[in-house]
């Protein structure tokens, strides 16, 4: 496969090391914490959540958050991806989007 054929910009693939570790920031721009994985689907092969790494302070307060990948879109004004979210949605302490293990299997 020609990887420069797919990392030119506005072709309409993407490799996939050229979004993990991509920032992710919610819906006013407030940063998130960066892309650790892509979660596929078996069956279909398609793209359904990805799983975002938030760092906390020194490592205390770290978390992962799954985000469906519909709620994302790259956002050229940002260094990464922009969620149709707001950060206070998707880190409450009972939020659905804590990444649940039981979905990496």
């Amino acid at each position: 496969m020609n990887k420069g054929l797919h990392s030119q910009t506005g072709h309409k693939l993407i490799e996939s090391d050229r979004i993990v570790e991509r920032p992710v920031f919610d819906h006013d721009g407030a940063p998130i914490g960066k892309i650790r994985c892509l979660l596929i689907n078996r069956l279909s092969g398609q793209v359904e959540c990805v799983v975002v790494h938030s760092h906390g302070i020194f490592g205390i307060g770290a978390h992962e958050y799954e985000l469906p990948w519909s709620v994302l879109s790259y956002d050229t004004r940002l260094p990464g991806y922009r969620a149709s979210l707001r950060k206070a949605q998707i880190t409450a302490e009972n939020s659905t989007y804590l990444t649940r293990s039981e979905n990496l299997t």
